[in-house]
């Protein structure tokens, strides 16, 4: 019986693609900026939108795109992991002996979620537990200026006063949504005295009162981070970095 089967056909051999026609991002070298409009301007946040083309190692470049970006006014933020040693724990007791500070505060950005359409349902609230951060201001430059800033904003956060000679750099910054922000947060830690389990913020704008400093023991303050307790990013990120730290220190 004869088969039918049809013969497995040679594949075609890809030509390259001709000039002008889009290679991919893998062989993009560089995105140049054509225009900047900008669309909208507030004290804190400003919208442009941006025109740009990509360039091709090839020589050639894409056609133009839009893309619409959000920048702050010093560009970058900074934020601080407080932490202390229970002195009453052995230091080999490892995190177990180390607290972090977690900032519980209101935002009303969480409850205007409730008038957005939502991939997951979720319970309207308003608290989060946030780290302990602020923006960047135009005439913050440098390692000490951001040292200087993330001062200041523990000090008008928490009411606790950290010099910032004390504030360690915890790795490299990162974006937190490099996509449509320009923002770069740079990670600070610092080793405060031994603080109650609560600490209560001084008083601040209406968008910011009735806030306060918790304090989790480090594994467990993790923990809650994969829960989904905590769901600021710049937390579970600084947490991580910060056990990484103490234990090569610890093992020195």
């Amino acid at each position: 019986m004869r088969d039918r089967r049809a013969k497995s056909r040679p594949r075609r051999r890809v030509g390259r693609l001709r000039s002008g026609a889009c290679t991919g991002a893998g062989r993009v070298s560089d995105v140049e900026i054509l225009r900047r409009r900008a669309l909208s301007g507030t004290r804190f946040l400003s919208l442009e939108r941006i025109t740009a083309r990509n360039r091709y190692r090839e020589g050639f470049s894409s056609k133009p795109y839009t893309v619409e970006v959000v920048h702050r006014p010093g560009t970058d933020s900074v934020a601080c992991v407080l932490y202390f040693r229970k002195p009453e724990l052995p230091a080999r007791a490892g995190a177990k002996s180390i607290f972090v500070g977690v900032r519980r505060a209101f935002r009303a950005s969480l409850v205007s979620r409730r008038f957005r359409p939502l991939a997951a349902a979720e319970r309207p609230r308003a608290g989060v537990y946030e780290a302990v951060a602020g923006s960047v201001e135009p005439g913050d430059r440098g390692w000490q200026g951001l040292r200087r800033r993330m001062s200041r904003e523990i000090r008008e956060e928490t009411g606790l006063t950290v010099s910032p000679s004390a504030l360690k750099r915890l790795g490299a910054g990162f974006f937190p949504s490099h996509g449509q922000s320009t923002e770069k947060i740079h990670l600070f830690c610092a080793e405060i005295p031994p603080q109650p389990r609560i600490v209560r913020a001084p008083a601040a704008e209406r968008g910011e009162e009735g806030a306060s400093l918790h304090f989790f023991e480090l594994d467990r303050a993790i923990a809650l981070c994969a829960r989904g307790t905590f769901e600021d990013p710049k937390l579970e990120i600084g947490f991580r970095r910060l056990k990484e730290r103490l234990l090569r220190s610890s093992s020195k």
